[in-house]
This record gives structure tokens, C-alpha cells and sequence, in this order.
């Protein structure tokens, strides 16, 4: 049986028509576009066959969804008919199926749901939409449609943890930033996906920016992302003396994740064996030029930030400046918005400190965290050596200006 997504298009068309919240056909077609195109980012060309499964599921992403349709179980019925007189094989129905009953922002508030590779494409590329100028155009729509105010400084914006509160809480149209579409880009899958998410995320900050320079609404520190991902609230610790087995254990673990597979064993064992013994940590930790951040989430020790400012710079950088020397997360706690709170917390400190510039230095084959940091405002100024064992490192030296 030749495929054949003429039904799936008509009924998505179809269901979709006279939508004025942003999840209109052209959404749709817009998600099964990006989703090919990050796709073939990512792997070069596509088979005709995985392409067929992207643009099905894209095109029946909102079909399902109750904020767009009455009733979501006889739409499911729909859509699984459709799917068997697609043509489509029966796995890859399944994964259509699958992809679009748990792609949704609000299906993923209690459980996170992994997708398989093909929906996390399509993921991806919905949660794209909500993000960069599209996503700022598709906010306003939305909340004037769902009759939010446009913004009101008196309505704080809060940390969901349920489909319900998400869908019935009382907040703004501004407040939707905060709330979830920020949050967004460090959630994203895939390599293509989380480049262009990071792009369109800091686009969406200079509009906000931009936004309380012309209104001096968003002045409440209640204003910015306070954590990321879903579930429960992330919470952050200073770290004192009493702690320093539990980062003695995070750094170890925190750093062995993540550079193990590009060194030799021999060497990451010196390196961590010197750079976090007992006595070294307690003396950084009792440093008063120096302060160490654990951040949690859901209850557990997810990672770790230090900084360091005057004398205990690892660089002479002067005393208006402010060294972040180590962030990490464990990797189970990944793309949940989590470093950028840390990072956030650096930028706090330095404002609390006086000091105009933060910088950090970034080992020169990371490319995925160097792209990072210049997407959000880091530039490259000179660089230094970083010596693991035997092995002497380059590390990009970057800094940020705080406005």
C-alpha cells in the first residue's frame, strides 16, 4: 500500500481551521517543516520513510490536544484511522502515535516523557515555534484569545507543576515567558534543536529587555526564570565547611562525566585526585574571595557552582571582575534549565559584589559550551592553560559585561 498523507493533511487542515491561539494549519506545517530541516542538520539527508513519520506527527500534533479540540478521545479514534489508511507501517504508526500523545509542554509537568528520535525531532521543532519571534507573536495570540491580560505587574508569575494550574491559573500574557516559554530552550533534544533554541531564547530576552526599559513593569525579581525544567521547585545552597564530602563527591562525579571519555584514565585520576582533595576544598571553601552554590532538584544534589573575585581569581583579572571557575550538573539532571540558574546566580553575586564583568574559561574542543556562552552575551578575550595530569589543556578565557 503506497503511502499517502493526503488525509492526515485534510483533516489536520480541517480541525485546525479558524484557530486563533497560534495552533492554527500553518503551525502545524511550520512544525513538520523545522522538524525535517533539524533533522537533516543533524543526520544529513532523510529516508523517505522517517520523513513521512516527522510530517505525521507534526501535522497531527494539536489535533489531540484539549486546548485546541472538545473531545480529545474521539479525535484519538480519528487519528489512529487516519494513520492506518496512511499507508504508514505499523511501527511507524505507533510512533506517531506515541510522539503526539507526549510531546506537549503540559503532558511532561508531572513526567517527563523520552521520546523516541523521530518525535524528539518533532518535539523540538513545537517547542521552537513558542520561542524567537514567532513565539513572542504566538504568546499575544494566544493570551488575548484565552482573554489574559496583556501584562500586570501586581500578577506574579509562579512555578507550575500541573496540567490543571497550567491551564487554569490566573497569570498574563508576559507572564508566560517566566512561567514556561524561557525555560524552553534548555529542554530542547537534539543538537540542531537546542542551537537554534538557544538563538531564538536570547532574541525573546532582548524583547523582554527591551519590554521593562519601555515599561519598568518587570522590576520584581519574581520577573526572571527562578528554575528550569518541570516538576518540583530546583533550590539552591550555599556551601559551608559541614559540606564538603558532598562536594568533594559532586565535583569528582561532576567532572569524571563529563571529560572522562576525552582523556586517559591515568590522567583524569591525577587530576581529581589533586584538585579535589579533602584539605584543597575546605581551604577554597573557607576562602572569603570565594563561594560555592549547590543547586537541587526534586530534592537531589544536581551540581555545583564556585566563583571566585580579588585575590582568589585564578587569573589576575582585577578587582571589578568576577571568575565563574566551575559549573557542573550531573548529566541524569541535564537540559532542565538548571545551569542557566546557576549561571544566574554568579550574574546575582557579581551585582551584590559591585563588579561589572564575569568571565569563565572554557576547554577549547568544547564547542557545544563555547556556543553557549556566546549566544548568551560571553566573548572570547585571551586564554590560558589548564593542566589535567600530564596533559596540558587550552582553556578560551571569555567574558560578559554586566549592563
Amino acid at each position: 500500500m503506497a503511502i499517502d498523507l493526503t488525509g492526515i493533511r485534510n483533516f489536520a487542515r480541517e480541525t485546525l481551521k479558524g484557530d486563533t491561539s497560534g495552533h492554527d494549519f500553518l503551525h502545524a506545517k511550520q512544525v513538520a517543516r523545522l522538524a525535517v530541516s533539524l533533522y537533516e542538520e543533524d543526520h544529513g539527508q532523510i529516508s523517505k520513510q522517517d520523513q513521512v513519520i516527522l510530517e505525521a506527527a507534526a501535522l497531527l500534533h494539536d489535533t489531540i490536544d484539549d486546548k485546541v479540540v472538545a473531545d480529545v478521545a474521539a479525535q484519538q479514534i480519528l487519528v489512529d484511522d487516519l494513520l492506518r489508511q496512511s499507508g504508514i507501517a505499523p511501527i511507524g504508526q505507533a510512533l506517531v502515535a506515541e510522539t503526539i500523545t507526549h510531546l506537549s509542554y503540559s503532558a511532561n509537568l508531572k513526567k517527563h516523557y523520552d521520546l523516541p528520535l523521530l518525535g524528539q525531532y518533532v518535539q523540538d521543532a513545537d517547542r521552537l515555534e513558542a520561542l524567537g519571534a514567532i513565539g513572542i507573536a504566538r504568546t499575544f495570540a494566544y493570551g488575548g484569545q484565552r482573554g489574559h491580560p496583556l501584562y500586570d505587574p501586581a500578577i506574579k508569575p509562579v512555578q507550575l507543576q500541573t496540567k490543571d494550574q497550567y491551564r487554569h491559573h490566573q497569570t498574563t500574557s508576559v507572564n508566560h515567558f517566566y512561567e514556561k516559554l524561557l525555560k524552553l530552550a534548555d529542554q530542547l533534544n537534539t543538537p540542531a534543536g537546542q542551537e537554534e533554541g538557544q538563538r531564538r531564547s536570547a532574541f525573546m530576552e532582548n524583547f523582554l529587555a527591551e519590554f521593562q526599559r519601555e515599561t519598568e513593569a518587570l522590576s520584581d525579581p519574581a520577573f526572571r526564570v527562578q528554575q528550569g525544567g518541570n516538576g518540583p521547585m530546583a533550590k539552591m545552597k550555599e556551601v559551608t565547611a559541614a559540606d564538603i564530602a558532598a562536594l568533594q563527591d559532586i565535583s569528582r562525579r561532576t567532572f569524571a562525566e563529563t571529560f572522562a571519555d576525552d582523556n586517559s584514565a591515568a590522567d583524569l585520576n591525577e587530576y581529581l585526585d589533586t584538585a579535589y582533595a579533602t584539605d584543597k576544598l575546605l581551604a577554597e571553601v573557607e576562602n572569603p574571595n570565594s563561594q560555592f552554590y549547590f543547586v537541587f532538584h526534586d530534592d537531589e544534589l544536581a551540581g555545583y557552582l564556585k566563583v571566585n573575585w580579588g585575590s582568589a581569581q585564578s587569573e589576575e583579572e582585577g578587582d571589578g571582575s568576577l571568575e565563574v571557575e566551575r559549573i557542573y550538573l550531573l548529566a541524569a539532571f541535564q537540559r532542565l534549565g538548571l545551569g542557566r540558574q546557576l549561571l544566574n546566580q554568579a550574574f546575582d553575586q557579581a551585582n551584590v559584589l559591585g563588579k561589572s564583568r564575569v568571565w569563565l574559561g572554557v576547554w577549547e574542543h568544547n564547542q557545544n559550551a563555547l556556543a553557549f556562552y556566546q549566544k548568551i552575551g560571553f566573548t572570547p578575550f585571551s586564554d590560558h592553560v589548564f593542566q589535567l595530569g600530564t596533559d596540558a589543556q587550552r582553556d578560551i578565557l571569555m567574558e560578559k559585561v554586566l549592563s
